[in-house]
């Protein structure tokens, strides 16, 4: 993996969770799958 991939990761792991946390909330709250 490049150095440029590794500094990004960082970046782009809490950027997802962020983004993902509302959704396992709603999830959590209203089950659809």
């Amino acid at each position: 993996m490049p150095p440029t991939r590794l500094k990004s990761m960082p970046v782009t792991l809490p950027d997802t969770v962020v983004r993902m946390a509302p959704t396992i909330s709603l999830s959590g709250l209203n089950p659809r799958e």
